[in-house]
């Protein structure tokens, strides 16, 4: 794993940052080899490669060596530049990774939220269309609780709530005052 070592000794991790400059380096040849509209079969027969190395290389699971990416630009009719640039390891370089660490966290977790309103929305619908035992209600408003930092799970909350107040008036009240102490919790 790569890292930087920023003045006070921390360590941070820039695997992402590596992993997004082989990406980029591999999208430029595929992206090249589609325009030129030639198959695998037809670089690898012109690069003189297998084509499950095409295939492979392509989808960044094999690391090819600097003369195999040299045939296989020129199999493509270009030529292969390498620009050396000095990495910055000032302290906003260092911020910038950390930021752009922390998104990419941020929108990993949102997308999880998003799949959890659409795996809960059927529940809390089926819930909603009869009168379910007061431990169903409860043990799906518990479950909910992971998620009651993200405003979009919590319309899917109420309805469940609204839908039972007036026949588990404790429950509800319970898990209402979870959600809060939650909520605001997550917010601080």
């Amino acid at each position: 794993m790569d890292y930087i070592v920023n003045k006070n000794g921390q360590q941070i991790v820039i695997e992402s940052y590596n992993t997004t400059n082989k990406s980029h380096i591999l999208k430029q040849f595929k992206d090249k080899r589609k325009e030129l509209k030639i198959t695998q079969e037809e670089l690898s027969e012109a690069a003189g490669m297998n084509r499950t190395d095409v295939s492979r290389f392509e989808s960044g699971k094999y690391n090819p060596s600097l003369e195999l990416m040299l045939r296989y630009a020129n199999a493509l009719g270009c030529k292969l530049q390498i620009q050396l640039v000095k990495i910055k390891s000032d302290e906003n370089d260092i911020a910038q990774l950390e930021s752009e660490h922390i998104n990419s966290l941020v929108n990993a977790m949102n997308h999880i939220a998003i799949s959890a309103v659409a795996a809960y929305k059927p529940i809390v619908d089926d819930l909603c269309s009869r009168v379910a035992t007061a431990d169903e209600v409860e043990h799906t408003l518990d479950w909910m609780l992971d998620f009651c930092g993200y405003d979009t799970f919590l319309p899917l909350f109420k309805q469940l709530c609204r839908h039972y107040i007036n026949i588990y008036p404790e429950i509800i009240s319970y898990e209402i005052q979870s959600y809060k102490e939650y909520y605001d919790q997550c917010n601080d």
